[in-house]
């Protein structure tokens, strides 16, 4: 603990300076009590009983019962001020937090560990708060009951003062032997907590993957590395903590005995009278409870200064800017889009965006597409403002985007994100989150836009139903259309869709197609979407690959050029969710033929081998199957996406790869009986084709070619075993 530290804290206080000036009023009344006791001792015992002198005795009397009467309204006050001011503080400190929190952009957000935010929010916060009102107070007290206490002991002796004062010092400077590496450890020991409260809670999270995967003893063990941390550093933390308080208490009753083994010798020889020497003796025990209070206090403020450390490095954080300093405010945008050269990487060695070049006009609807990874995700988050390009600019009407005032760039922009993010709120409040000053014929306007309203009336509360951000009063489907809701409410010039119906049934999807077609001309639409079928009446669509936009114009132009909009759109058609009622395959025999590994397959395989898939619904975040099941099926996605998940070294869920329409897994059981080597989770409501391994290998007798190439698709997934 630093004098800097308890300075801080104080002028903390100091800002709500009326209730401060009542605080500092109940500390002196509460002094004046501990520092006139032992003074009213002297004239009890030398003119009260000594001298027989009664009055002196009834009025010292009287004077000692007013000052305990005083301490006592004293001590109620100084509580109850403490509490409020702490609070006061506290919740200013809170409120920093959040709006620096708020400041940053949410890439860094994420990728930030998330035990070290909670543990600032939570603990650090705590110990902070608990400082304040319990430490720092007694804090105040005993230093000024210490202070005076000596002015007092000078003047009652000052042979027996400087006898004291050559003694009290080991009170004071043995226990800062100890200080520094209480500090030292108690940093370790709160980071360790930190790393536990974060480990804990990536177990709360990662709970089913766990019990799946049997990973229990592994993070057993890895928990007990944890805790074996926090033993080493609590049991030192406490140790040197508990040295600096048990010090300085031996110091001050050494002390102790050095004086009342001089006063004696003084009072004997008659250099000063018994009242005066138990007078300095009540004095001198004055200073040492002083000091136990302190001794007590001292480990709170150890404690608080590593965790105001923490929080002033967090709010002395530097945010990267996302507007310049000519920042200005513009109204009414028209929604005309430009990325003029426009260049960024997430680091230095892979480039994601490669000098992207396009137009969007006001009013008007785009798509941007392409194979993952090819960047249309990234030109999205620079049109939100989550990034700044390295290179080129992002101008909206003309003015580049980093110029718009952040006020003014979020009232012009409306966002559906691809992972719906709801509010611990109702459903009227999520919706309204878009536009707060709507009213209540504009959320059901919004509502039924989105495809939602019939099925917010058909739970019992309707729209007064309250959700959270991990509801499950909500299916992922419902969800993601009060995010539609929320963001058509606010009637902004621009509409950013990211996969905005990926979560959503073909009826769903059908409603929110309809309603983004009928906001046109009087908002600009630009989509992120790997499901082509929703943007093919977009008046363009822009097609992205490693960073370069390669294609550009309309669904039917694009699809005539036979280039990779094509390919992408051809990979996706020919498949049915549901058996169709003239008696067709749920796939096509042209479908299959794109499968590489079925490319060369005979028309009459094909044929036979179409009438042989299934279809199998998935909801979100059902598995398809879990590492280690048997192989019993080949699996192509018709409509929704699923995520590919394995555990990594330390037994955490690791998402390596993401498929949509028109990809296919599982092609390792067509040929082998081997267990599963990943978990497949549906990320959407999903629909997949499936094929049986046994029908396959049926078929595969009347293509004696097949075989080899099946099983070179296979080496191509998992080598040469």
């Amino acid at each position: 603990m630093t004098f800097s530290f308890v300075f801080e804290c104080v002028r903390q206080i100091w800002t709500f300076r009326g209730r401060f000036a009542l605080l500092a009023m109940a500390l002196l009344m509460e002094a004046a009590y501990y520092l006139g006791s032992p003074l009213l001792y002297k004239f009890i015992f030398d003119e009260g009983i000594t001298q027989g002198q009664k009055d002196v005795l009834i009025w010292a009397v009287m004077v000692l019962a007013g000052l305990l009467a005083l301490q006592s309204l004293a001590t109620f006050a100084q509580e109850r001020l403490a509490g409020v001011l702490g609070m006061k503080v506290m919740n200013r400190l809170r409120g920093r937090l959040h709006d620096k929190l708020q400041q940053f952009p949410p890439p860094l957000v994420a990728a930030r560990p998330q035990g070290d935010l909670i543990h600032l929010f939570g603990a650090d916060v705590a110990a902070l708060e608990q400082a304040l009102v319990r430490a720092v107070p007694p804090l105040l007290l005993h230093s000024l009951i210490i202070g005076a206490s000596l002015v007092l002991l000078l003047g009652i002796n000052w042979i027996l003062f400087l006898i004291t004062m050559a003694v009290l010092p080991m009170a004071v400077l043995v226990p800062k032997l100890f200080a520094n590496r209480a500090s030292q450890w108690e940093g370790n020991h709160q980071q360790a907590k930190a790393r536990t409260s974060g480990f804990i809670q990536e177990s709360l999270a990662t709970l089913p993957v766990i019990r799946l995967f049997h990973l229990g003893r592994r993070r057993e063990r890895d928990f007990a590395a944890h805790l074996r941390r926090l033993d080493e550093t609590g049991a030192r933390a406490y140790l040197f903590g508990g040295l600096v308080a048990r010090t300085a208490i031996l110091g001050t009753g050494v002390t102790q005995l050095v004086v009342v083994s001089a006063g004696a010798v003084l009072a004997v020889n008659g250099q000063m009278t018994a009242g005066l020497l138990i007078a300095f003796i009540g004095l001198l025990m004055g200073i040492a409870e002083a000091v136990g209070m302190l001794t007590t206090a001292i480990p709170l403020m150890i404690t608080a200064q590593q965790a105001h450390a923490r929080i002033i490095a967090f709010l002395d954080e530097e945010v990267p800017s996302q507007e310049s300093d000519d920042a200005i405010p513009v109204d009414n945008l028209r929604g005309g889009i430009v990325f003029d050269d426009v260049r960024f990487s997430y680091d230095s060695e892979h480039t994601t965006l490669d000098g992207l070049d396009f137009a969007i006009q006001p009013g008007s609807r785009v798509a941007l597409v392409g194979p993952s990874g090819c960047g249309k995700s990234t030109a999205l988050s620079l049109l939100m403002r989550f990034a700044q390009p390295q290179a080129g600019q992002v101008l909206l009407d003309g003015v580049p985007i980093a110029r718009i005032a952040e006020p003014s760039l979020r009232a012009n922009v409306a966002v559906v994100l691809q992972n719906a993010l709801l509010f611990n709120a109702t459903i009227r409040d999520n919706i309204l989150a878009g536009r707060p000053e709507a009213s209540e014929d504009d959320i059901i306007a919004a509502a039924r836009a989105a495809g939602i309203h019939d099925a917010i009336l058909a739970k019992p509360q309707g729209y007064d139903t309250l959700v959270s951000p991990v509801s499950g009063a909500l299916s992922g489907g419902e969800r993601q259309r009060i995010a539609v809701a929320r963001a058509l409410i606010r009637r902004a010039p621009i509409l950013l869709l990211d996969e905005a119906t990926s979560a959503l049934d073909p009826a769903s999807e059908q409603v929110v197609n309809d309603s983004v077609t009928a906001l046109a001309p009087a908002c600009t639409v630009v989509a992120v979407t790997h499901r082509l079928a929703s943007v093919v009446d977009y008046d363009q669509i822009l097609v992205l690959q490693d960073g370069h936009l390669v294609e550009s114009g309309r669904h039917d132009d694009l699809v005539a050029q036979g280039g990779l909009y094509t390919q992408l759109w051809t990979r996706q058609q020919g498949m049915a969710t549901a058996a169709p009622t003239d008696g067709q395959s749920l796939i096509t025999p042209d479908r299959l033929a794109l499968i590489p590994f079925l490319s060369e397959c005979s028309r009459q395989t094909l044929e036979e081998l179409s009438r042989l898939f299934v279809a199998s619904h998935f909801a979100e975040g059902q598995h398809v199957f879990h590492q280690g099941d048997p192989g019993e099926h080949f699996y192509v996605i018709a409509r929704g996406c699923v995520q590919v998940v394995v555990p990594d070294d330390d037994g955490r869920e690791q998402v390596v790869n993401t498929l949509r329409d028109g990809d296919f897994f599982g092609e390792i059981a067509l040929l082998r009986d081997v267990p599963r080597t990943a978990s497949i989770v549906a990320w959407a409501d999903t629909w997949c084709l499936s094929l049986s391994s046994q029908q396959f290998l049926r078929i595969m007798q009347t293509e004696p070619d097949l075989h080899a190439r099946v099983l070179a698709a296979v080496r191509a997934v998992v080598g040469d075993e």
